[in-house]
């Protein structure tokens, strides 16, 4: 069912003009594999997809937790209603900004 919902998103439909060839999304295992997204190895058999999945695992908390923290800083991301996917993906962009921004610059975090 879940599958079955982001096949007809609109973000599916047209991902080729959010995402540049070359580039990719992190995706965690509740999707199959797409040309766009890297999931983790469901059963990794040898050491270097285990490896990958660690790798995979660690990036996938960071940017976890980078939205975590923005929404602790900024209360108003929790309730925000974005109606477009183009414009929530320059939102992330700016988000992701001024999260190393601050990080980098005051230590507030």
């Amino acid at each position: 069912m879940m599958l079955e919902f982001f096949r007809n998103s609109f973000f599916y439909k047209n991902y080729s003009s959010f995402i540049q060839e070359n580039n990719y999304l992190l995706n965690n295992s509740a999707y199959s594999i797409f040309s766009f997204l890297i999931s983790p190895f469901k059963n990794p058999n040898s050491q270097k997809q285990k490896d990958f999945n660690h790798f995979h695992s660690n990036h996938h908390i960071v940017i976890k937790r980078a939205f975590e923290r923005s929404k602790i800083r900024f209360e108003m991301l929790k309730n925000l209603n974005i109606k477009t996917v183009k414009m929530e993906i320059l939102f992330t962009y700016y988000i992701i900004i001024l999260y190393n921004f601050l990080k980098i610059n005051m230590n507030i975090w």
